[in-house]
């Protein structure tokens, strides 16, 4: 086996063929071919000594490498997990028609690639990715959730307190800005006073939002039987008990037989009351441009829900 020229030999060969001496002789001395020597003087030309080093492979991804977005939902379950070996990761993995998106030796190389074969590695990532902002952000979002598993009247005083308090705080804000607007004449203080008014209407405004979170939320209460809308009054009736504006938000659904309902059972709403006497005819169109990765996995979802009536699945297909 012909020794393997580094480039301290090639730059020798390099120089003699530039003081003149014949590349065939120089070619034919380091068993290489004529092609490959004038490569090296072509190298040497643009880059210099840097162009005759071994040359590495730069590659970024592999062939049949795990998706980018699959490979954060491993290192996600990583980070809040991880205790969690490669079989459970494995069964708490999201499934597309009933299959794991990422297969075994999939999140094994996941987890070699980032070096987190370990538990004690697993356990430093998991660190290192918690930083003070987002434990603060999750601790907020914990706490404010436990509000609406409060129990309803203390949930309604603490409400009616803190909508008092934001009323007063406003009307105390507004006289006294008058007052002094009129007291020290047109100076900064109405600047103060205008950037109030505007701050309070663009309060107002987002409150729609507030207002959208307290209906969705209001629809995961638990509900009792008998439940009705008074067309006369327009207002929700429970077994006969009219409930105002404030109860329906918060979930006070209270009826003669002393059911109430305490506790929040998630964002879903309770439909068994709920009964359809036909299945309409329906029909699932789904737009495709040039996604041939996506393809097979939107038709199995498009195809894999429970309706008993009729339905089509439509492929719009407008790929180049």
């Amino acid at each position: 086996m012909k020794p393997k020229l580094d480039s301290k030999d090639r730059i020798v060969f390099i120089n003699r063929a530039i003081n003149g001496e014949k590349v065939s002789t120089l070619a034919k001395e380091a068993q290489v071919s004529r092609i490959l020597f004038y490569r090296w003087l072509a190298r040497y030309n643009r880059q210099g000594i840097e162009g005759l080093e071994p040359r590495k492979r730069n590659i970024n991804r592999y062939w049949r490498q795990t998706p980018e977005k699959y490979e954060k939902v491993v290192l996600s379950l990583v980070e809040k997990h991880p205790e969690w070996g490669i079989r459970t990761l494995l069964k708490n993995i999201p499934e597309i028609a009933g299959r794991p998106i990422i297969g075994f030796h999939g999140i094994q190389n996941v987890l070699r690639r980032n070096d987190l074969l370990t538990f004690d590695k697993r356990l430093g990532y998991s660190f290192s990715r918690t930083t003070p902002i987002t434990s603060l952000i999750s601790s907020l979002v914990i706490q404010s959730t436990r509000f609406f598993g409060l129990p309803i009247d203390f949930r309604q005083r603490i409400i009616r307190f803190v909508g008092l308090m934001a009323v007063s705080a406003f009307v105390f804000s507004m006289v006294f800005g008058a007052m002094g607007i009129f007291a020290s004449g047109f100076s900064g203080l109405f600047f103060a006073y205008l950037a109030l008014f505007m701050g309070t209407l663009f309060l107002l405004y987002s409150m729609k939002y507030y207002v959208t979170l307290a209906i969705v939320l209001s629809f995961s209460q638990n509900t009792v039987n008998n439940e009705s809308l008074n067309p006369v009054q327009g207002k929700l009736a429970i077994n006969g008990v009219k409930q105002g504006l404030l109860s329906w938000l918060l979930g006070n659904l209270k009826s003669k037989s002393n059911i109430s309902n305490k506790q929040p059972t998630g964002l879903t709403s309770n439909l068994d009351y709920l009964t359809l006497e036909r299945y309409p005819f329906i029909s699932v169109h789904i737009p495709f441009y040039n996604e041939r990765n996506v393809v097979e996995r939107s038709i199995a979802a498009a195809v894999n829900f429970d309706y008993p009536g009729d339905y089509e699945v439509v492929l719009c297909d407008d790929s180049t």
